[in-house]
């Protein structure tokens, strides 16, 4: 639907769906002027990182390169207090110095990039989950329900848990809850322990109106839920489709159920969702009278890169189009 006001640089919003057709004018009347003021501080941050990268970096690598090819122990020799052997793993690092201080002081101006993507995520989502009736946190803090997918071992034990982007709400009368949650473990010991990712990527919640009877748990990592033990006390489902069937390991405690539930379609959307959200590893479980759902990889609702103009529409619609997977899966999902 072409909408009068916009302007040419605008017109690529034209192409969203119907479902979002009142995004057109929060676009124009709120979420594009804040974004016009928050493009000044980004181009005042790519002149910073431009002068940080000329000022700080460059002569810092230039002095490295130049210690490291040049005779500098008798440099060092002059000075008997320091008493530096510069073929020793010491003597190297300390010819690192100048590049790693340059180093520092480039990621210290490039700093701003970091709060400007957050500020930027905030003005264009916030306006937009509010007109959708979704409540709407960048940094929600800790989210207890995820113990509600670690319990159906959809995702495994962690030591260290961070979240993001959590919404909220209903849609078609399905109430959901979204997030993407990073969960790392200690691995190793001594000086070798190390934070390791297990599990980076989306879970959702939706709850239905209806009881399921049994417990059905899905996979496409082959294995995850033997490993784990989410598939003690069930047994292999069969399915339908014996193209699905090699494709995704199912568990489940009620045969007849399981067959309802995953039909050629419904595996069908499920592999399609992995797709639209550029994820892997899906995993889903039905219980009680909810639908778990976690993929890894892909980072959705992001504003995108920012060394380019903050206005450009092409923002809002990339963060339209993540918006209208999470809508389009629940419809799905809901039938």
């Amino acid at each position: 639907m072409k909408h009068p006001s916009l302007s040419p640089s605008s017109e690529s919003l034209d192409t969203i769906s119907e479902d979002f057709e009142d995004i057109i004018d929060l676009y124009i009347t709120r979420i594009k002027p804040d974004l016009k003021m928050a493009e000044e501080k980004r181009k005042k941050a790519v002149k910073m990182l431009g002068l940080g990268l000329g000022c700080c970096l460059a002569p810092g690598l230039l002095i490295s390169l130049y210690m490291m090819t040049h005779d500098m122990q008798a440099f060092f020799d002059s000075f008997p207090i320091f008493k530096i052997d510069t073929q020793s793993d010491t003597g190297f690092y300390i010819q690192l110095v100048p590049a790693i201080l340059g180093g520092i002081l480039y990621g210290l101006m490039a700093a701003p990039f970091g709060k400007l993507k957050k500020a930027a995520k905030v003005i264009i989502i916030e306006p937009i989950a509010h007109e959708l009736g979704l409540t709407y946190s960048a940094e929600p803090g800790p989210q207890y329900n995820i113990e509600e997918f670690r319990d159906m071992k959809l995702v495994p034990d962690a030591d260290k848990e961070s979240f993001e982007d959590r919404f909220a709400g209903a849609h078609k009368g399905v109430e959901f809850s979204f997030y993407e949650a990073h969960l790392q473990k200690w691995r190793g010991s001594g000086k070798s322990r190390r934070l390791a990712t297990v599990f980076k990527g989306q879970c959702l919640r939706l709850h239905f109106h209806k009881e399921f009877l049994g417990r059905t748990l899905v996979a496409r990592d082959g294995g995850f839920f033997s490993a784990f033990g989410g598939a003690r006390g069930l047994s292999r489902a069969k399915l339908e489709d014996p193209v699905f069937e090699t494709a995704f390991d199912v568990y489940t405690n009620d045969q007849v159920e399981a067959r309802y539930l995953l039909t050629p379609d419904f595996m069908q959307r499920l592999v399609d969702l992995e797709a639209a959200f550029q994820g892997k590893k899906l995993r889903c479980a039905f219980v009680g009278g909810e639908l778990l759902i976690t993929m890894e990889g892909g980072d959705l609702f992001e504003p995108g890169n920012m060394f380019k103009p903050l206005d450009d529409p092409k923002r809002v619609t990339g963060i339209l189009h993540d918006f209208l997977q999470l809508n389009r899966l629940i419809e799905a999902l809901a039938k």
